[in-house]
């Protein structure tokens, strides 16, 4: 069985091989953008150990870092712990990560390809609500038993404000 499908064009002349469609049901497109969600989340709720268990066994690019982290989850819980700011009186950062534009785009039968854009705002005590990033989540993910989990995940910036309250030093 070929992985590419060829076909006619109106003009009679052969059309450059497209990848092939995999069926993507409505329950596995629920299940992979609810990983995209549990994310933004958790991160809001300021509650790392679950960002370490969504990427326990993924590469995950951040923006400033040269290299991918892949490892275990309590490398990635650490590396979210040093970088951003809790606020004791709530212990979260007091941001909310607004995911919009969410496509997802099967590549085989336990595989798929997401992209997201992210508004990140943010409101503290001396800190007026306003927008401080806007980004995009380039996301793979592949289904381990049954179940979708993050194969890889590469955050891009695309628009920064003050994230001095949000980022720590």
């Amino acid at each position: 069985m070929s992985d590419s499908i060829v076909g006619p064009t109106p003009r009679g002349q052969a059309k450059a091989a497209r990848p092939r469609r995999f069926p993507l049901d409505f329950a596995d497109f629920q299940a992979i953008n609810a990983l995209v969600l549990r994310y933004a989340a958790a991160v809001d709720a300021g509650d790392f150990d679950q960002v370490g268990e969504l990427f326990a066994d993924a590469e995950l690019t951040m923006p400033s870092a040269d290299q991918p982290i892949r490892s275990n989850s309590a490398v990635v819980t650490a590396v979210f712990r040093r970088a951003v700011r809790i606020y004791p009186d709530t212990g979260t950062p007091k941001t909310r990560h607004l995911v919009t534009n969410f496509a997802c785009t099967p590549i085989g039968s336990d595989w798929a390809q997401a992209t997201s854009a992210i508004l990140v705002s943010q409101s503290t005590e001396d800190f007026p609500l306003q927008v401080i990033a806007c980004a995009s989540y380039e996301d793979s993910f592949v289904r381990v038993e049954g179940q979708w989990r993050f194969a890889r995940r590469r955050i891009s910036l695309d628009q920064v404000g003050d994230t001095s309250h949000h980022l720590n030093p």
